[in-house]
């Protein structure tokens, strides 16, 4: 009897397994206006990255390049100057291992933006995790 209640735990168990590796759910649309000091909408006229590894970890950083329609919130560039905005994405962890994964839907060259951003101590512009740039209009046609 102890056996089958043993089986019983570890197939339970298991079945809770993968919701320990889920990444971080996204914010809120209120949470992500509220946690954001600029929100900006503007074209990404160009993606710059690198990839590092460490402990486990394999990150890719970007930085994007937003000339800027409108701000909606605080204070960042003027309409037709460029933003700089700095965000994530996590390629492979450590087994087990729960987390933030970066940005979840990282914006193309082309794509006009709304992005939520946190003005960093060093003056720079980071894309709140993991949902802080959403698409408003794709850059890229579509494959047939």
């Amino acid at each position: 009897m102890n056996a089958l209640r043993g089986m019983m735990l570890v197939v339970i168990l298991g079945g809770l397994a993968p919701a320990a590796w889920a990444a971080l759910p996204p914010r809120s649309p209120e949470e992500l206006q509220s946690d954001a000091n600029v929100v900006v909408t503007g074209k990404v006229k160009e993606v710059f990255h690198k990839k590092r590894s460490e402990k486990g970890f394999v990150r890719t950083y970007f930085v994007a390049e937003v000339v800027v329609d409108e701000v909606s919130k605080g204070e960042g560039p003027s309409p037709g100057q460029v933003l700089y905005m700095r965000y994530w994405v996590l390629k492979s962890s450590p087994e087990g291992w729960v987390g933030p994964s970066g940005l979840r839907g990282a914006p193309k060259r082309g794509d006009t933006i709304r992005a939520y951003l946190k003005r960093a101590a060093d003056g720079g512009f980071d894309v709140l995790d993991p949902n802080g740039v959403s698409v408003v209009k794709s850059g890229t046609k579509a494959a047939n």
